[in-house]
């Protein structure tokens, strides 16, 4: 599967040849990025948090008003790909080095069973990639004990 971890403006001069699920992530009051008509464009997740990891998170999260990246927002995401079955998952953030490499790291790691790329080129945010595999892992959990028809 593609997985792509890119910035914002890579991201709004986005076409890919192959189906894809977009996640959109933005920092919480900044401008969303405007995506034109895309027809392989299966999906968008937009998800608004701030470049924090969980120890940021708990010391300084309410005294600045911190908006971290959640489970809820993880299982958004994968949802999206288990409802497309697309061929490719994009993720975009402001620069393309943190947030959207977290999320297609740990894309990477479950889809494709390899994370490295991401690891060696950019800097995952370690928030955003464990919650993402604790989320497919509650996920995968839940859909092995539902009665199979």
């Amino acid at each position: 599967m593609h997985i792509e971890a890119l910035s914002f403006e890579q991201a709004q001069a986005l076409q890919r040849p192959w189906s894809y699920v977009l996640v959109s992530i933005v920092t919480p009051g900044a401008p969303r990025p405007l995506f034109g008509e895309d027809p392989n464009r299966l999906a968008t997740v937009v998800l608004e948090f701030h470049d924090v990891d969980e120890r940021a998170l708990r010391r300084f999260g309410e005294a600045f008003g911190l908006v971290g990246f959640t489970e809820e927002m993880a299982r958004m995401i994968w949802y999206a790909i288990r409802a497309t079955t697309p061929d490719g998952v994009v993720a975009h953030c402001e620069a393309g080095i943190s947030r959207s490499a977290g999320v297609a790291a740990a894309c990477a790691k479950i889809l494709n069973g390899d994370d490295q790329e991401f690891f060696n080129r950019k800097i995952p945010n370690p928030h955003v990639y464990h919650t993402m595999l604790r989320a497919w892992t509650t996920l995968e959990g839940l859909r092995r004990r539902l009665p199979r028809s």
